[in-house]
């Protein structure tokens, strides 16, 4: 039997996440793992393995840990086993088929008035502008949020006049700012 696994990138990180680089090797490595488990006795081709920081001997190692025949080419073929913004496939004997694995979306995003949705088993936001704790721990069951978060919480009835009709957060977190003394540069 042969399995071709394709564009797993197992050094690869996608832009401003680095800080989740281990749960995203971890995924990739999950990947592995489950494949190892559930075609013993194949012959396994990695197509585009290495990743942008990869070296072939490094990732030859990490392979042989699960693998006991295979090899590593450096194409790239049109489907994917990445669990990362992908439903995993591999190709079985000539026949692509998708893996039931843990996946992982990252979507990057100006703001949270539209969450995108969650097709992925784990989803990552990365939002440009800055968010109000509360929002982010309203969404913690659902999403990984990263963002710069401030809480907005108003001291007294006039801050509360203020901020009530407001609904961007980066502009409450000015105008707190302002009206308890700060700067705005």
């Amino acid at each position: 039997m042969e399995i071709k696994v394709a564009n797993l990138e197992l050094y690869s990180v996608p832009f401003r996440v680095s800080m989740l680089w281990n749960i995203i090797y971890q995924l990739k490595l999950s990947v592995l793992d489950l494949l190892s488990k559930q075609y013993q006795d194949a012959h396994f081709i990695f197509y585009n393995a290495l990743g942008e920081y990869g070296t072939y001997d490094k990732v030859e190692e990490i392979l042989s840990v699960y693998f006991k025949d295979f090899e590593i080419l450096d194409e790239k073929l049109e489907f994917s086993t990445s669990p990362i913004n992908n439903l995993p496939v591999i190709e079985k004997d000539g026949k692509l088929e998708r893996l039931d694995c843990e996946t992982l979306g990252i979507y990057y995003l100006n703001n949270l008035n539209k969450l995108p949705e969650k097709k992925y088993s784990k989803n990552i936001l990365v939002v440009n502008e800055l968010v109000d704790k509360k929002r982010i721990d309203a969404l913690k069951d659902d999403y990984i949020v990263i963002s710069q978060n401030k809480e907005l919480d108003y001291k007294n009835l006039f801050e509360r006049k203020v901020l009530e009709n407001i609904e961007n957060d980066t502009t409450k977190a000015v105008l707190l700012d302002l009206l308890r003394g700060g700067s705005v540069c």
